[in-house]
């Protein structure tokens, strides 16, 4: 039956998890090697996600409280493995929120999968935290060139530019209206994934400002790097060099992103750092906001 376990697993990877938790238990080990070499290790990350998912756990409490009481941390290291490699997104989620893992291991896998939101937060854990918001910024940074890139494909109310092609079809036809959906439809998903990266940095900054003078000092500085790395993107994006219709939606994503920046410091209350960006100086951040 081992051998039919990852045609099961394909159908219905919670049920199969079941049988197994019912069945086969104490060849649990027999079990993720029978499906480790199967389309390239899918179908073991379907059976592994299932339970530590808690997917089983809504299915049956029972057969899911059995199966995670048997999952070693070399399971939870092989989970994690296929992750990086089947679905890199979800990686960052699954570390802040379970602590069944070998934290430079992993550091070591997510920075050969080139994740580095998750990355990040590990040098974060092991203490090196400047290292990390570093990280976070450099990776804004190259996203928003590469919005950038994306924006410059994009035409006059919306319409992406395509010469040889107007030439040859004389005008927009459907072809043309489908490729304009298609880059704009790019636009918004890289949009999205900017203010994703920016999330995070704030979220390191917030985990590392605290009650204490110390820390607060610290936290201040991390606050102040995302800032400053904000307030000077029309720079190195050389926006002054744009089309004006690409460098104005450009300059509307950097005021988005500077807006969820100060609502997050000050709703989290941090007066102090709000009070020293306002002496660092508010004139530097209105400029921003104009092309």
């Amino acid at each position: 039956l081992h051998t039919k376990l990852s045609d099961l697993v394909s159908l219905d990877a919670v049920l199969t998890a079941q049988l197994v938790a019912e069945i086969f238990i104490d060849d649990l080990d027999e079990v993720m090697n029978s499906l480790k070499s199967v389309e390239g290790g899918e179908i073991q990350f379907k059976f592994l996600h299932s339970i530590i998912s808690e997917d089983l756990s809504r299915a049956d409490p029972v057969a899911g409280q059995v199966l995670n009481a048997n999952l070693s941390i070399d399971h939870h290291q092989t989970y994690l493995s296929l992750m990086a490699q089947f679905h890199p997104d979800m990686v960052y989620q699954h570390l802040s929120t379970h602590n069944n893992y070998r934290t430079e291991e992993c550091l070591k896998l997510c920075q050969e999968y080139e994740i580095a939101d998750a990355s990040a937060y590990l040098l974060e854990r092991m203490g090196n935290i400047s290292s990390a918001l570093q990280l976070m910024l450099q990776t804004l940074e190259g996203r928003m060139m590469t919005l950038k890139r994306i924006i410059r494909g994009i035409g006059p109310s919306g319409y992406s530019f395509d010469r040889n092609a107007l030439r040859r079809t004389g005008g927009l036809g459907r072809r043309k209206q489908d490729h304009n959906l298609a880059e704009n439809e790019k636009k918004e998903k890289e949009i999205q994934s900017v203010k994703r990266i920016l999330i995070v940095s704030l979220d390191l900054c917030e985990r590392n400002s605290g009650p204490s003078s110390a820390r607060t000092e610290h936290g201040s500085q991390l606050w102040f790097n995302v800032l400053d790395r904000l307030i000077n993107a029309k720079g190195f994006l050389r926006l002054a060099k744009e089309l004006p219709e690409h460098a104005a939606i450009m300059s509307a994503v950097l005021s988005e992103l500077l807006q969820m920046t100060m609502q997050r410091m000050v709703s989290k209350t941090h007066t102090r750092i709000v009070a020293c960006f306002f002496g660092y100086g508010m004139a530097c951040f209105l400029s921003s906001l104009v092309v």
